[in-house]
Parts: C-alpha cells; structure tokens; sequence
C-alpha cells in the first residue's frame, strides 16, 4: 500500500516537531530542569510513536493525526512558557502561535469529506 503524499509531508512535519521537542527536552533536563524536560520529553516520545508505528498500534491513520496534533499541542505551550522564561520574546510568541494552531491543524485534517450539495440532489 501506498502512503500518499500529504500524508507523508504531515509525517515530515511531525519529524520535524518533535525533534525541535526532542531538542528543548534535552536542553531542560541538562540545565537541572527536570519537571518541564520530563513533561516535553514523554509527550515528544509518544507523538513521536504514533506517528512512526501508527499501523502496528491499529490506529487509523485520521485518529494517529488527530492524536499527534492534539499531543504536541502542550509540549508546544510548555515550551514556549520555558522560552518567555528564558527571555525570548520571538521564539515564546513562534511557539505559542504553533502551540495554539496546532488543535486547530489536527481538526481540520480529520474532518470527513462532504458531498456537495449537487452531488446529493442528484443521487437523490
């Protein structure tokens, strides 16, 4: 079976976050900072599963985005807390942009295609 092109591009992009996870978690448990390093760290591991071994764990590929989205979300906001902490203004705003749009990404990707209303009146 094929894996489409979005689905690989939203694989990527997932990658990519939770290795900017990954990263930050690594640099938190490193300064002493446990609780916060911890908190990112399991929440970047899981999302990181999910969307490796999504067909091996028997999730749908709809519900293993939706999943991934909705589990980044707060090791975003975490970070961007961690990041206003350490006075940087950019890159706190970048990630609490991320970690509020993240949701709404995940919502929208999951939503079930409808018919347009022509295709129904003329089944109909």
């Amino acid at each position: 079976m094929k894996i489409k092109p979005f689905r690989l591009l939203e694989m990527l992009l997932h990658s990519i976050t939770v290795a900017a996870l990954l990263l930050k978690s690594f640099d938190e448990i490193a300064k002493g900072l446990f609780f916060p390093g911890f908190i990112i760290l399991g929440l970047a591991v899981t999302a990181m599963v999910i969307t490796f071994f999504w067909k091996q764990l028997n999730m749908a590929p709809r519900i293993a985005r939706l999943a991934c989205y909705y589990l980044e979300a707060p090791a975003m906001l975490i970070t961007s807390f961690i990041f206003h902490s350490e006075q940087n203004a950019r890159l706190s705003q970048l990630f609490l942009i991320i970690a509020i749009s993240g949701p709404v990404y995940g919502f929208l990707t999951s939503v079930k295609k409808r018919k347009g209303r022509a295709a129904v009146q003329k089944q109909g």
